[in-house]
């Protein structure tokens, strides 16, 4: 990619801040599940999620600006439009969509999600290689976090207005719900992997374009 596809380096580097500060956040707010037993934490650090737009903003300005390319554009372009969704369904409305899951909320939120990760995350592999391998690193934090959340049954659990987690009893009247929770988190983990496998073809394609094409033939 040129220069000026890729824009100014300080929004370039910015949107890098961004990715890696959601990844860690988020992470973070994952964990807080198990030790806490509470949504609170999890909660607190939404704000900080919501924050980033600011920077987040900016970065899209100064590219759009600079006229960059839509790849630079399209990361902090989605993760505003995630935040708008966000600040909607978990703070502005509170809304239980992870469990029991409601799709037409669940679906969009993890697709703008996963999808600004993935692509502010990719500009920096043809600006500064190891800055992009942090990035790497930050977001498998963030997934292993995310998966021993689900299987210990709290990564979709939430609770309403109040935030806070509802914990499942292990007694013989609870071994259903147990279940179920486990079920829609193996369902999920499913369903992430096979959007990596999709988004990681799809980023090669548009990253080397001749070695694609070199493949095919």
């Amino acid at each position: 990619m040129s220069g000026r596809a890729l824009g100014p380096w300080w929004a370039s580097l910015t949107v890098w801040g961004v990715v890696n500060a959601v990844n860690v956040l988020q992470a973070a707010g994952f964990l807080s599940r198990l030790h806490r037993g509470s949504m609170a934490a999890n909660h607190a650090l939404g704000y900080g999620i919501l924050a980033l737009g600011l920077p987040a903003l900016a970065s899209l300005v100064a590219l759009a600006h600079a006229k960059a390319g839509w790849l630079a554009l399209a990361g902090p372009a989605v993760f505003l439009a995630f935040l708008v969704l966000m600040a909607v369904v978990d703070y502005a409305m509170p809304t239980e969509f992870r469990s029991p899951a409601r799709p037409a909320i669940l679906i969009p939120y993890l697709v703008l999600f996963f999808g600004s990760i993935l692509l502010m995350g990719l500009p920096m592999f043809s600006i500064d290689r190891r800055l992009w391998l942090v990035t790497v690193a930050t977001t498998a934090f963030l997934l292993c976090s995310m998966g021993v959340a689900l299987r210990s049954g709290v990564g979709l659990v939430r609770a309403n207005r109040s935030f806070v987690l509802r914990v499942i009893p292990r007694s013989p009247s609870a071994p259903a719900r147990l279940a179920e929770e486990r079920s829609v988190g193996r369902d999920l983990r499913s369903a992430l992997r096979l959007a990596a496998r999709r988004a990681k073809r799809w980023a090669i394609s548009k990253l080397f374009p001749r070695d694609e094409t070199a493949r095919k033939a």
